[in-house]
């Protein structure tokens, strides 16, 4: 049970931070639908390395970091398009100042409550979403949709999740004013 109690703070953290990740990413990359590919392919590896990350830490840095390097993986591997820009000068960019937040806790309880506020399905989506070895088109395949439309589910539950945590957080702001 342990180990589902973690999987779930995860994927809550996972989750909560994506609006911040994708703008990130959408910072350094002109084009949204490769963005979007590339929040993906860092929500992979992110879920992948999920043991890698030691709980009571910052996550949303740990997460960060592991996006910026899908980030110059993806435009080393792009590196012809005189559209994008070079590694090396990204490289050179200064790093976003990450926001510290009280080891999570609070984000966290904020994030599980917009979570359990999501209907079954919503909440199934997401988990089966980051799953160990989770792939969208099988995902899309199994629910009889295409992946496209189901790119888009998942894109609109991780706003309206994010939006419900922004509201706690700008409610809780306004109560220590």
């Amino acid at each position: 049970m342990a180990s589902q109690q973690r999987s779930d703070d995860f994927v809550s953290q996972l989750t909560g931070c994506q609006s911040s990740l994708f703008a990130y990413i959408l910072s350094l990359l002109p084009d949204v639908e490769a963005a979007q590919d590339v929040l993906q392919d860092a929500n992979l590896v992110l879920w992948r390395k999920g043991d890698e990350y030691v709980p009571g830490t910052n996550f949303f840095a740990w997460a960060h970091e592991v996006t910026r390097y899908r980030v110059l993986s993806y435009l080393r591997d792009r590196g012809r398009d005189r559209h994008v820009f070079d590694a090396a000068f990204l490289e050179q960019l200064p790093e976003p100042q990450i926001p510290e937040i009280d080891n999570g806790s609070r984000m966290a309880r904020y994030l599980e409550d917009c979570l359990q506020r999501r209907t079954a399905e919503e909440r199934q989506l997401i988990e089966e979403r980051y799953a160990p070895e989770a792939s969208l088109k099988e995902m899309a395949l199994r629910h009889k949709i295409p992946s496209g439309h189901l790119s888009v589910i998942l894109c609109r539950i991780r706003q309206k999740v994010t939006d419900c945590v922004q509201r706690k957080l700008a409610l809780e702001g306004q109560h220590d004013t």
